[in-house]
C-alpha cells in the first residue's frame, strides 16, 4: 500500500528531434497533455535541441505508469537494451530508473564521466543556448561592471517597462513595503520551500534559457524580452 502512496502516476517517454533524428528517454509526472508538451531535462538533450531548435521535439512513444517497481525495471531494462547512455542515438547520460535522481548506488563508468566532460567542452554558445541564448549570454558577460552611469540605468529602466511589481516599483515603494515587513520572520518551513523551489531548474518558453533562482523568474517567462506582447 505505501508503494502506492508514495509513487504518484508516471509516464515513460521517448521524444526525438525530427530533424536530427537524436532521441531521449526519459520520465514525468505531469499530466498527459503537459507530457506531450515536456521537452525534457538532460543537460546533452536540452543543449542539443536548443541549439537545433526545440519546435522540432515529438514524443514518439509513451506508457503511464501507476506501480513504483513496474516502472523502475521497465525504465532500468529499456536504458540497458537500448544502451542509451552509450549509443549515439540518444542524448541520455545516465540510465533512467523512472524516477527522480539517479539510481541508487549508480557509479559513473568513464564512458558516462567522458560524456558529461563533452556536453559543452569545445562548443559554442549558439551549439549549447541556440543563436537567441548566446546572444544573450555575450550581452550579459558585455555588461559593465561597477557604478553605473546615466545611459546604462535608462536601458535597465527601459527593458523594466511593462514587467509586473515589484520589477517596476519606484524606489518610495520599495522602501514602503520593507518597512512594513521589518522585523517578520519567516518560519522554518517557509525558509525551507523557498529553498526548495530556488533548486528547480525551469526553462523558458520564449528564448529556451534554463536556470533556477529568483533571476529566472525576473527576466524570463512572462519578463522574458522575447515572448510576444
Amino acid at each position: 500500500m505505501n508503494n502506492q502512496i508514495e509513487f504518484l502516476p508516471t509516464y515513460l517517454c521517448i521524444k526525438q528531434h525530427t530533424k536530427t533524428g537524436l532521441k531521449y528517454f526519459c520520465k514525468t509526472t505531469k499530466s498527459h497533455k503537459e507530457m506531450l508538451e515536456y521537452l525534457g531535462s538532460g543537460d546533452r538533450w536540452l543543449n542539443h535541441i536548443r541549439a537545433h531548435g526545440v519546435e522540432h521535439v515529438t514524443t514518439l512513444w509513451y506508457c503511464l505508469y501507476y506501480d513504483k517497481k513496474d516502472c523502475t525495471e521497465f525504465a532500468l531494462n529499456f536504458s540497458k537494451q537500448q544502451n542509451i547512455t552509450e549509443s549515439t542515438e540518444w542524448a541520455n547520460i545516465i540510465p533512467e530508473n523512472g524516477l527522480d535522481g539517479f539510481p541508487a548506488g549508480l557509479v559513473f563508468t568513464d564512458n558516462h564521466k567522458q560524456h558529461l566532460s563533452e556536453a559543452k567542452q569545445g562548443k559554442t554558445w549558439e551549439e549549447i543556448y541556440g543563436e537567441e541564448g548566446a546572444a544573450l549570454k555575450r550581452q550579459q558577460n558585455s555588461a559593465p561592471k561597477g557604478p553605473m552611469d546615466e545611459e546604462r540605468k535608462k536601458n535597465i529602466s527601459t527593458a523594466k517597462k511593462g514587467m509586473d511589481a515589484p520589477h517596476n516599483w519606484s524606489k518610495e515603494s520599495r522602501n514602503k513595503v520593507s518597512e512594513k515587513l521589518l522585523g517578520i520572520k519567516k518560519s522554518q518551513t517557509t525558509v525551507q520551500r523557498m529553498k526548495d523551489s530556488a533548486k528547480i531548474a525551469k526553462t523558458c518558453p520564449h528564448c529556451g534559457i534554463t536556470g533556477n533562482g529568483p533571476s529566472m523568474q525576473r527576466w524570463h517567462f512572462k519578463n522574458c524580452k522575447h515572448a510576444k506582447n
